[in-house]
């Protein structure tokens, strides 16, 4: 995976059907993990009949996922815009 996805918002289907999605930070060859942060838990979303697990509007700080245990993932090439409204914000970002 090139570097220049680090930094992107990423969407992470698991074997388990369940999709996060997040900001890529890591993704370790050797160690076959790839690494999210401001991760949110989107839960099945209907790809798991009558064993549906729901999402969480939760915002996890970091997972690190094993890589071998991802069905697909998807990289958001357009990122939401901000609002021009918006000078400054503050806060610690999670």
């Amino acid at each position: 995976m090139n570097s220049d996805k680090i930094g992107k918002s990423i969407s992470v289907i698991t074997k388990q059907l369940c999709r996060y999605q997040g900001v890529l930070v890591d993704f370790d060859t050797l160690k076959k993990t790839m690494t999210l942060k401001n991760v949110q838990s989107k839960g099945t979303e209907g790809r798991r009949e009558g064993n549906e697990v729901p999402g969480n509007t939760n915002v996890m700080a970091q997972v690190k996922f094993k890589v071998e245990l991802i069905q697909e993932f998807e990289f958001h090439e357009d990122e939401p815009e901000v609002d021009p409204a918006i000078i400054e914000s503050s806060g610690e970002e999670v």
